[in-house]
């Protein structure tokens, strides 16, 4: 440890006045640089150019994911070893940023309890969340809607558009229909959005079997799952960052991908015990769930 720690001032202070300083001989200090490293070393070392190439490949990723990632790949380490190694070498994820959820409220419109009652838990009764966000473009405001399966954490549908309107809902509920094969009986829980209290939008529900749930007024807690897709969304695609770069046709394309390729198919998720949504649901099919 005193060797390594005079090795790194080296280029501020002389060698021989910080062994003398710590109480080693100059000629021990340099015997070690000429030593080879021992296992345990070499070992890190090995484990530290995983590591960065991870971090290369998704600079938001922390200790946590990394390490989650490696143990599936079949490294042997731990969170601990993982995060000493990270902050050795400068390397840290980045935080997310705080975002604008938009709900507009009908008081007038047919409402519904909130029947999921937060019962998020991966692998349990077949339920779907939507919500709604805004995202921005060099040419303006979008806004994103999106259908995910509760128990895998997929999302099942999703539309972009220039309008916040009922259109924009319906697209996404028509994509997971399409896709999901929603089991008669699946609760659907969304807020209390005019987009999701519409006439169209409750009728398409009815008419496939799903039975609506509804968060209480202004907690977005109660549709914790939705908002959390949202935040990794918006995290990891640097959308702060696209936003002045693409227009609005380029900016559905990036969000097509992530959520086509990347999400469903490629990323750990930590609730699903580091697996993809779509391994997740090769596990656990369908078939297997009862409905809420």
């Amino acid at each position: 440890m005193k060797y390594a720690l005079i090795s790194k001032g080296a280029a501020r202070w002389p060698v021989r006045a910080q062994c003398c300083a710590l109480g080693v001989s100059p000629s021990g200090y340099y015997q070690s640089l000429r030593r080879e490293p021992g296992p345990r070393a070499q070992a890190n070392a090995e484990l530290l150019t995983k590591i960065r190439k991870l971090h290369r490949r998704d600079k938001h990723l922390g200790s946590p994911r990394i390490c989650g990632r490696l143990r599936a790949a079949g490294e042997a380490c731990s969170r601990h070893r993982v995060a000493r190694l990270m902050r050795g070498a400068g390397l840290r994820g980045r935080c997310r940023r705080k975002f604008v959820v938009t709900t507009q409220a009908d008081p007038q419109l047919a409402l519904a309890p909130n029947l999921l009652a937060r019962d998020f838990a991966p692998g349990g009764a077949f339920v779907v969340t939507a919500d709604i966000t805004h995202l921005q473009s060099s040419q303006g405001k979008c806004y994103l809607a999106v259908v995910l399966a509760v128990y895998s954490r997929r999302v099942l549908g999703f539309s972009l558009g220039a309008s916040l309107d009922e259109s924009l809902t319906l697209a996404a509920m028509q994509m997971a229909l399409k896709r999901g094969r929603l089991p008669a009986g699946t609760l659907h829980h969304s807020d209390r959005g005019k987009q999701y209290a519409g006439t169209a939008y409750c009728n398409l529900l009815r008419l496939n079997g799903l039975e609506r749930s509804m968060s209480r007024t202004g907690d977005c807690f109660d549709n914790a799952v939705t908002e959390s897709f949202f935040a990794t969304l918006k995290f990891e695609l640097e959308l702060k960052h696209l936003s002045r770069l693409v227009n609005r046709e380029q900016l559905a394309q990036a969000v097509s991908a992530y959520i086509d390729t990347y999400y469903n198919r490629q990323r750990p998720h930590s609730t699903l015990g580091n697996m993809t949504p779509a391994a997740y649901e090769r596990l656990i099919p369908v078939a297997s769930l009862t409905v809420h």
